[in-house]
């Protein structure tokens, strides 16, 4: 280890004081010692993968990296909170996106990190720079980058100054207290899904409910048992209050089997279902419904795999593409649908995984959310665009369709459903929950639709896209009425007991709402 010009950090946690000697491209090494600190996240094993996976709540994404003349593609990670966050690219030594990288990515980004893990193994210098000067653009990014390096031992690096931890869940504190101050990355500001680190009482198992990312089989069971809330459900998210960074993951996922509950006390008419009431919502429907094959000629497999729900009665209805989220055609996904046919529409959601499961299998075939978002690298956005359209055309033509016509859609489906107002001149509405309008002044100046948009103030990663897209889009004469609530996180129709969240659904909806009656009619 280099000793010129030293720089000590005297990092403080619960049983005493750790220093780091560091200089430019120096190293230290810190072993099992490491002193514990504050965190709501865990060293997680190779063989440990697969569940922290299936059980984030972290809804994330594929970017495509520019290197050369070559493209790779990255998984990025965002943490719930309202500031810029340090950037952190997670690379291993042997193997490329592998499911350990990303799930040390996933327990970063539970602390706060955006989490980047490219198609580009630790030896690969250009494509780490590349991904590490592309991602520092984002407008949810602070200034302050890290690498991760996963080999023989953990390696953090700044660029500046470096150490080197052993691979351990007992070093894990003192590798992310150093990360912490090498990045200036203020935790405090972090919102937590309580339960969430990664021990032995709180790993959620995945169990056949693809919407319940973080439920075990018991929570499941009691989450669906007949009243339809989750009182009693021992859940791993969303079921207590969030936290700032502060107590033990342990004491966590103690509160958190102590005080599930619903939204606040199971499912409400007149909103939808939130994470813990979506099965039985769909398995108790009385809404009619079905699954249609519609043709969707050179998109994907040439079909889409579709549920229409249909309201009450026999008079004509407004139809509504309702675009899915990362995680897929999940309960979620279908109850959102139920409730929009409750309130007078037909809803239309097309499986964009059709054919893309084992054997050609769709959404349902999938073992769980890890291989969900596997398949999401294989969608893009051109044929996306052109397997909705293809639905909203068919919509249009069912027996009770009105002729009037909406997109709505969430976080990747929330981007899709700008794709639509953009490029969709009929289109008689969108709405968008947490989705970012992915086009330049151009793009935007040929919506034709009214657009309402609803963001959570936790979700910098997307709601520092709207100011400047409404901007945009007032200059050139567009209708878009942007929400913005307080203390609102990513996935706040979801996860409706976190933070501001409970407020930020009641709300939300009603304007969402009243919007498609006023646009649909």
């Amino acid at each position: 280890m280099r000793t010129k010009g030293l720089v000590r950090y005297g990092l403080r946690g619960a049983f005493g004081v750790i220093v780091v000697v560091a200089t430019t491209h120096s190293s230290a090494l810190l072993g099992s010692h490491a002193v514990p600190a504050s965190q709501h996240s865990s060293y997680p094993l190779p063989e440990e993968a697969r569940n922290v996976l299936n059980a984030t709540h972290h809804h994330g994404e594929w970017v495509p990296i520019a290197v050369g003349g070559r493209t790779l593609l990255a998984a990025v990670t965002y943490p719930d909170r309202p500031d810029r966050a340090p950037v952190v690219v997670v690379a291993a030594d042997a193997g490329r996106l592998t499911p350990w990288a990303r799930a040390v990515a996933d327990q970063l980004t539970n602390e706060g990190f955006i989490a980047v893990v490219p198609d580009a193994d630790a030896s690969d210098a250009v494509s780490l720079a590349a991904v590490l000067k592309q991602l520092a653009t984002h407008p949810a990014a602070s200034e302050r980058t890290a690498t991760v390096t996963l080999a023989a031992d953990l390696r953090v690096d700044s660029g500046t100054t470096s150490a080197r931890f052993e691979l351990s869940k007992a070093a894990w504190s003192g590798a992310v207290t150093y990360l912490n101050a090498i990045t200036e990355n203020h935790a405090s500001k972090v919102v937590h899904m309580k339960g969430h680190a990664l021990d032995g009482a709180s790993v959620g198992l995945h169990g056949a409910d693809h919407s319940a990312h973080a439920s075990t089989p018991h929570a499941l069971a009691a989450m669906n048992a007949p009243g339809g809330s989750a009182r009693g459900a021992a859940s791993l998210m969303g079921a207590a209050a969030p936290t700032p960074a502060a107590g033990s993951a342990a004491a966590g996922a103690a509160a958190t089997a102590q005080t599930p509950r619903g939204y606040p006390r199971g499912k409400l008419d007149t909103l939808p279902a939130g994470l813990f009431t979506a099965k039985t919502t769909v398995l108790r429907s009385s809404i009619r419904a079905e699954w249609v094959d519609v043709p969707t000629p050179g998109a994907y497999n040439g079909r889409m795999h579709t549920r229409i729900t249909y309201p009450d009665g026999t008079a004509p209805a407004g139809i509504v593409v309702v675009m899915q989220h990362g995680p897929g055609m999940d309960d979620w996904m279908q109850a959102l649908g139920d409730q929009l046919s409750r309130q007078g529409f037909i809803a239309l959601i097309a499986d964009l995984h059709t054919g893309m499961g084992p054997k050609g299998g769709n959404y349902e075939s999938f073992a769980g959310p890890e291989d969900v978002f596997v398949a999401n690298a294989r969608l893009n956005t051109v044929a996306t665009l052109v397997a909705y359209e293809a639905v909203r055309q068919y919509g249009l033509k069912l027996p009770r369709a009105n002729g009037k016509s909406a997109a709505f859609g969430f976080c990747m489906g929330g981007s899709n459903a700008w794709a639509m107002a953009m490029n969709a001149p009929d289109l008689n509405a969108a709405v968008v929950y947490y989705g970012a309008a992915n086009g330049d002044a151009a793009a935007l100046s040929k919506m034709a639709a009214p657009v309402i948009g609803f963001y959570g103030e936790d979700d910098a990663r997307v709601t520092a896209t709207v100011e400047k897209t409404a901007a945009t889009l007032q200059k050139l004469g567009k209708a878009f009425e942007p929400h913005v609530y307080p203390h609102a996180t990513h996935g706040f129709l979801e996860f409706q007991d976190l933070g501001g969240n409970p407020e930020a659904t009641r709300d939300s909806w009603s304007r969402a709402i009243a919007f498609l009656q006023a646009s649909l009619r």
